[in-house]
């Protein structure tokens, strides 16, 4: 399923995301929850909540917050896994590093995962879905990351470390 911005924001809204906690755990039907969506919401925001639901029940062994968090298919596929992403940060935070900048942030595993270790993170992604699943993730994990809708060939970055882990398909 292709989505776009509006899309996703009104995936992100207070009452899908209640209704998403509604669902978390009912079943395994994908049409048949779907369905359920379809009769509280418009039938493009019905089909990607059933799509985001199912992803995230995948994303569980990705994301201890799996189950809370926001992706497309390709996002999610291409996202560092949680684990990966607080080596990483670990390995920044052990070099003494205090600000670094990930201009190709996807849904955010990186950019959150060195936010939670105090350092400062400036994160951009040209994809405005991307970067709007990876604002809403970063608040499921309470971590303070300042993003920016650029892309990377065309941006400047701050002073301090580079961390870039991009796309790797088209």
């Amino acid at each position: 399923m292709r989505m776009d911005l509006k899309t996703a924001e009104a995936l992100t809204s207070e009452e899908a995301r209640d209704t998403l906690l509604m669902f978390r755990h009912i079943g395994d039907d994908p049409l048949s929850i779907q369905e359920s969506f379809r009769g509280l919401f418009p039938k493009k925001v019905a089909e990607a909540l059933g799509e985001v639901r199912a992803l995230r029940r995948r994303a569980t062994v990705k994301f201890s917050r799996g189950l809370d968090m926001f992706f497309t298919r390709p996002l999610l596929e291409q996202a560092s896994s949680e684990q990966v992403a607080e080596y990483r940060a670990a390995r920044f935070q052990k070099a003494n590093i205090k600000t670094v900048f990930d201009p190709c942030c996807g849904i955010g595993s990186d950019s959150i995962a060195l936010a939670r270790l105090g350092i400062e993170v400036f994160a951009s992604d040209k994809d405005p879905i991307a970067l709007h699943f990876a604002k809403t993730n970063a608040e499921v994990y309470q971590a303070k990351v300042n993003f920016s809708l650029t892309d990377a060939s065309e941006e400047i970055p701050p002073k301090g470390a580079i961390f870039i882990d991009p796309a790797r398909r088209r």
